[in-house]
């Protein structure tokens, strides 16, 4: 474990600014989409990458950015690996897991839906990933925080850090395996005879799934990085 440092603040003001910023364009672009399917419950986040939406230029930067900074936690341990001590293997596998992650989320914003094949097979891998990453982070934040704990230097924030992450995995796992994902393209049909239609439902579940993943995988990470300080 670290303490706190320059590179640690700025890449976690970083991290949460882009976020946040890439976050409330994906609100501002929503409004482009045909009202049916204007939610984020119903919109694929590959979806949103339209060109006829303004501003795409620069959410596309944003989102590269937003990946780029996924390897954050690297950046942040790999100079001051000899500080982890026995936790440094794990810091460092958990931390190249996030950046992995960020490239698979760009490639679901890339890889439109129309490529179904391709599409579920990214978004099986994110949330697979996703399980993995948000597991290993709580395994780490219990470890840093009963190691520490017999040196009297455990930090009460590091336990909470835990037990978040546990939180997180859970829901991830419960995204995961939500048995409505076998049949996700499954669509409402409503009128009869000649004036049949089909529409998506409320709520329809892989990409609804897509995007409490994003979420999750983002809150996962900024968990990560506070786990990393004393």
């Amino acid at each position: 474990m670290i303490s706190i440092n320059l590179v640690w603040i700025f890449f976690l003001v970083a991290f949460a600014g882009v976020f946040i910023a890439l976050t409330v364009l994906s609100i501002v672009r929503l409004r482009y989409i045909e009202e049916e399917n204007r939610s984020f419950m119903r919109l694929f986040p590959c979806e949103l990458m339209k060109e006829n939406i303004p501003a795409s230029g620069v959410y596309r930067i944003l989102l590269f950015t937003f990946s780029g900074l996924c390897f954050a936690p690297v950046f942040v341990v790999l100079p001051l690996l000899d500080e982890f001590g026995g936790l440094g293997a794990i810091a460092m596998i958990v931390s190249f897991l996030y950046g992995l992650e960020g490239l698979v989320m760009v490639s679901i914003f890339l890889f439109n839906i129309r490529y179904t094949n391709t599409h579920t097979k990214l978004s099986t891998a994110f949330m697979a990933g996703s399980f993995l990453v948000n597991g290993l982070t709580t395994v780490y934040a219990i470890l840093a925080y009963t190691t520490w704990n017999k040196f009297d230097k455990g930090s009460p924030l590091t336990l909470v850090m835990a037990i978040l992450a546990g939180l997180l995995t859970i829901a991830t796992l419960v995204i995961t395996l939500n048995p409505q994902l076998k049949n996700w393209a499954q669509l409402v049909k409503s009128g009869s005879g000649e004036e049949v239609t089909y529409s998506r439902p409320k709520i329809f579940p892989l990409a609804f799934s897509e995007w409490l993943l994003i979420l999750i995988n983002f809150l996962g990470e900024i968990i990560f990085l506070i786990s990393l300080i004393r």
